[in-house]
This record gives C-alpha cells, sequence and structure tokens, in this order.
C-alpha cells in the first residue's frame, strides 16, 4: 500500500471505524471494526488492509444494509494499528497505543495461561464450560462472594 492509499484508509477509518479495547467478566476483546452502508468503500478498505472480514448486516424498518468489516486476530491488528498510527487523529490514536501496550498474553496460538487477574488458567482452577470457554474458577469464586455480600 503507497503513502496515498494509506492516508485514503486512515481517514476511513478515523471517520466510520472503531478501536475495542473491552475487558468484561475476566476476558479480553481486541478488535478493530469499520461499518458503513456503502459495500464498494469497505471492500476497497478491506482490500487494502489485507486482513479482516468483511460481513454483511441486514437491517429492518427502511434502514440500508450495513457492510463491516471485522478484525480479531492480534498479529494482524498489530500491524494495522502500527501502520496507521502516525496518522491518526489524537483520541484514536490514544486508544491504538492502549491497545497495543496490552498484548495477549498466551502460550500458544489460541489459549491463555493466565486470567485478567493473575491466577493460573490450568489444573485445578481451569473450568471448561460446555461450549469449550475457558474459565478461571478463583474469579469466579470471588464475583460469587461480591454477588453475596452485595445482596
Amino acid at each position: 500500500m503507497n503513502a496515498a492509499q494509506l492516508a485514503w484508509a486512515v481517514g476511513l477509518f478515523e471517520g466510520e471505524g472503531c478501536i475495542l479495547h473491552v475487558t468484561r467478566a475476566g476476558h479480553r476483546r481486541r478488535a478493530l471494526f469499520l461499518g458503513m452502508t456503502d459495500e464498494d468503500v469497505v471492500l476497497r478498505f478491506a482490500d487494502l488492509m489485507s486482513c479482516g472480514t468483511v460481513r454483511v448486516v441486514p437491517r429492518r424498518d427502511g434502514h440500508k444494509t450495513l457492510f463491516q468489516w471485522r478484525l480479531y486476530e492480534w498479529s494482524e491488528l498489530e500491524r494495522v494499528l502500527r501502520a496507521m498510527l502516525p496518522l491518526l487523529g489524537e483520541r484514536r490514536a490514544e486508544k491504538a497505543r492502549a491497545l497495543l501496550a496490552d498484548p495477549p498474553r498466551r502460550s500458544g496460538p489460541t489459549r491463555w495461561t493466565s486470567c485478567l487477574r493473575g491466577h493460573e488458567l490450568a489444573g485445578a482452577n481451569l473450568y471448561v464450560d460446555p461450549r469449550g470457554r475457558r474459565h478461571c474458577r478463583a474469579c469466579r469464586r470471588e464475583r460469587m462472594r461480591e454477588a453475596r455480600r452485595a445482596a
């Protein structure tokens, strides 16, 4: 991608994009989103980034169909943010730096080794629910105690 294409992509992302960096219930979620009703523009953006996926979000009540580019993969997310960072506005640059300063803690390509509070996710402390999601038993116990105290 040349400098003009990068500037176009960053400008579009600045106006229509979103940097998601959320922690909920002991799980981190990191993603980049860009959504708009112009399919050709979203597809051009995805082509320039050469990563992520584009999905179609049908709308009701006379609203136009939304086309959304999404990126979750950390290595690609890091590459895209580092390329865009010098051209981002102050607010989004701050969010990008915060996300880049908080890389995933994994032992392999898809497994966390510890929860957000630092408990090891292994052995008796690891609970795998019926859907295959991994949970920290120590954090779950803490949440249950807090809920009982609040009640």
